[in-house]
């Protein structure tokens, strides 16, 4: 009777530090996965990735996805477009957009355009569209 009773607290115990460390990683996903659009961990990161690639950040912006040729087998995360207009050298846009898809919320690089003519300091100007998900559900995790 004493090993089973020490069995049951013993897997009670487990479990609870289980618990314990899943509660930590969920907490966590509010910032990867965030609702109604908060993207502040994903903006929080975005000029601090551009300025250590040499870009420097002229605009972003947050829109519906459009995509037509995705679809996603959930109903929960929902695909937002995220459009980055920068300003650098072409031999660091690689770095940077291995970068950006490296990020904790796993964007996708949908598109990229980028002007020929350069500025006054040699510089190119891009644009990145990126495909990130939210849930739009903002009890969701309550």
């Amino acid at each position: 009777m004493n090993n089973l009773l020490d069995t049951k607290i013993n897997t009670l115990s487990a479990l609870d530090k289980e618990y314990a460390d899943s509660k930590k990683k969920m907490n966590n996903l509010e910032l990867i996965y965030p609702a109604d659009g908060n993207f502040s961990l994903f903006m929080s990161n975005i000029d601090a990735i551009t300025a250590r690639n040499g870009f420097a950040l002229m605009s972003i912006s947050f829109d519906n996805y459009k995509g037509e040729n995705f679809s996603i087998g959930t109903k929960v995360l929902v695909p937002k477009t995220v459009r980055l207009n920068i300003r650098g050298r072409s031999n660091n846009l690689i770095n940077l957009l291995k970068d950006l898809e490296a990020l904790p919320m796993y964007p996708v690089v949908e598109s990229v355009s980028y002007s020929t003519q350069k500025d006054k300091e040699g510089l190119n100007s891009f644009s990145i569209s990126l495909r990130v998900y939210n849930i739009e559900n903002s009890n969701f995790y309550k």
